[in-house]
């Protein structure tokens, strides 16, 4: 095992550990410690653009404590609080003095807005979905997190130890052919658990698993695209192997809408 491995597990454990604990039996920390997450992950990607970019930054994190708060009393209220953010947003332009790069001011606050706090609050969507069933929710929230991380892990593994082949270069030099399958491996292996859940099969169980290990997958090079972009290497240097909770966080922003969408359309 490299040192680098080593650190990210070293890190990790603990890290899961408290996750699920606050997952399956305090779901008042849960929603405190998520939204923090989030919170944080959208200054990261507004700090990422500081210097060659503005945005009404400020505004859209503020907004997004209501919206994380909304969702989690009144999840039913999920789009109305959409675009009514997406208004807030494209108004605000309309009072800013400066009057120039309007259009780029909006675009990466709508961005890092919908990027960011939308995807990412449909961890709550699924944390309360079958609340007739005391635990089916966060036991699904616990999977996609696991169906993530895992994935995340084993492609490292499978790249560091086999990798020759690489994927996208000029996005992400470092991720090859052999670590994303090792990954995909890793990603559907839950499908064997999953299964025995209610609602699900083996079949929606390993479809379960490949959408959202191909959407982490996705997640991973969006964040590595606007990286490569600004030519920085992390999104920030706060958590040692990893960076900040952007780069910890990264698969699992996209995974969330896309297994909530499965769960909704799909297991239901």
């Amino acid at each position: 095992m490299n040192k680098a491995l080593k650190q990210r597990l070293t890190i990790a454990f603990p890290i899961v550990a408290l996750l699920i604990y606050i997952i399956f039996y305090q779901p008042t920390y849960f929603f405190v410690v998520i939204s923090l997450i989030v919170l944080r992950t959208l200054w990261e990607f507004f700090n990422l653009y500081k210097n060659t970019q503005k945005s009404f930054s400020k505004s859209a994190i503020l907004y997004s404590i209501l919206f994380m708060i909304t969702v989690w009393k009144s999840p039913q209220l999920f789009e109305l609080m959409l675009i009514i953010g997406v208004i807030l947003f494209l108004s605000l332009q309309i009072f800013d003095k400066s009057n120039t790069d309007g259009m780029k001011k909006i675009s990466l606050t709508v961005c890092g807005f919908i990027y960011i706090t939308v995807f990412s609050s449909y961890v709550f969507k699924i944390y309360i979905y079958k609340s007739d069933l005391p635990m089916w929710g966060p036991t699904m929230v616990f999977w996609t997190f696991f169906i993530c991380k895992f994935s995340d892990a084993t492609a490292y593994f499978g790249g560091v130890n086999f990798g020759k082949h690489k994927m996208i270069p000029r996005l992400s030099p470092n991720k090859s052919w052999e670590g994303f399958f090792f990954g995909l491996l890793g990603g559907v292996a839950p499908a064997l658990l999953i299964q025995s859940l209610d609602g699900f099969n083996l079949s929606t169980a390993f479809q379960f698993c490949l959408l959202v290990t191909l959407a982490a997958v996705g997640g991973d090079f969006i964040e590595s695209m606007f990286k490569r972009e600004l030519k920085v290497k992390d999104a920030a240097n706060d958590i040692p192997a990893f960076g900040g909770t952007f780069d910890m966080i990264d698969s699992v922003i996209t995974s969330l809408p896309i297994a909530y969408l499965f769960i909704h359309f799909k297991v239901i």
